[in-house]
């Protein structure tokens, strides 16, 4: 009997060590970091080994699994070319980095798409830096998104398409900027945007399956947060429902939304729901802050009389002006308009209404 239970307690013993040296080796994520080229070109591909140093002496080549961290060192200036569909955990900007991701592109007679990089998440660190997406098609993977803990500024341009499962841009001390350029896609959940920060939709697309927020635990009381539209069609929809917008905390927020109005009008509604949403901003019986809308005096003057009726917002369902804040509008202007060579004054005015399916600016 005691033989038999010696004999169980080997086993037993054994096996807990296995145990215990698998979980040793499952509990160090791989940590790449890009690098200049023997040449000092820092640019590349991103399956070039010679750009990537792994904190794993037996890991050499590029990160190429979702456990893998990639690292762009301060001060440093890189364009990464997606040659191929890559997976890899987190990156990392910080102070004075300006990383470009430019996508690939496969072309035959069946089909031509950009090649795809799938992330954990993007974010800057200490003291911030620029990521730019340039013609890239980017999406994250699992619960994660863009995170600006500190001052920076992401720029998506040349038809990039990225998909990500949130975007916050906590920073407090400075305002960070988020640009979307003519012809891009961003997809996203949720938005949380607070202190002054700014997300530019310049007609560009941008869709959401959450909602928009001022705050959640990284609450930002001292500024609001800032959606800026301008050009032809600018769009920001949601395609979820039951979603929020306005504050998502105790301190009083505001979301700003800012329009710059084109020459003739925007072509579509900038801001829109179709998916049913309600009470989308905000009840009396929870802590949700208020959106202000603004007409920025830089958009186009309408010489009088002539009027011209903008639709802002766009609802079908559940929309609560009372809600809403009526911001800054351009009183009065000046247009210079040439008819048989002859410079022809004129002034408007512009006033903002609201009911159950939206907002319009009218211009007079």
């Amino acid at each position: 009997m005691n033989a038999t239970n010696n004999k169980l307690k080997m086993f037993l013993k054994v096996v807990l060590l296995g145990a215990c040296a698998s979980v040793g080796t499952q509990a160090h994520a791989l940590k790449y970091t890009w690098k200049a080229d023997e040449s000092g070109n820092w640019d590349g591909n991103i399956t070039d080994a010679a750009h990537w140093t792994c904190d794993t002496a037996d890991k050499p080549g590029y990160p190429q699994t979702s456990d893998a961290q990639v690292d762009i060192p301060a001060g440093a200036t890189a364009t990464i070319t997606i040659n191929e569909d890559v997976t890899t955990s987190h990156w990392r900007v910080y102070a004075g980095t300006k990383l470009t991701l430019v996508s690939a592109e496969s072309d035959n007679a069946a089909n031509k798409y950009m090649k795809c990089l799938t992330m954990g998440q993007m974010r800057t660190e200490a003291a911030g830096g620029t990521f730019v997406f340039d013609h890239a098609r980017v999406k994250s993977d699992g619960d994660n998104g863009i995170n600006f803990r500190n001052s920076g500024t992401e720029i998506v341009k040349n038809g990039s398409y990225i998909t990500f499962n949130k975007i916050a841009i906590f920073n407090t001390t400075s305002s960070s900027v988020f640009s979307l350029d003519p012809g891009t896609l961003f997809e996203t959940g949720n938005i949380t945007i607070g202190g002054g920060n700014q997300i530019i939709i310049n007609d560009a697309i941008m869709k959401t399956g959450g909602g928009i927020y001022n705050g959640d635990k990284y609450d930002c009381p001292q500024g609001n947060g800032v959606i800026v539209f301008k050009g032809a069609e600018p769009k920001l929809e949601f395609t979820e429902k039951s979603k929020k917008v306005g504050g998502n905390s105790t301190v009083d927020s505001v979301l700003d939304f800012t329009f710059v109005i084109p020459e003739g009008g925007f072509k579509s509604t900038p801001v829109i729901s179709k998916a049913g949403q309600q009470n989308q901003f905000g009840t009396p019986h929870g802590n949700y802050g208020k959106i202000r809308i603004n007409v920025l005096d830089e958009s186009p003057i309408v010489a009088s009389p002539k009027k011209m009726t903008h639709r802002l917002i766009e609802w079908d369902k559940g929309f609560d002006p009372n809600y809403v804040i009526e911001g800054n509008l351009p009183k009065k202007a000046t247009e210079k308009r040439f008819d048989a060579g002859v410079e022809l004054p004129g002034v408007y005015s512009a006033i903002i209404k609201g009911g159950l399916r939206g907002m319009k600016v009218i211009i007079r």
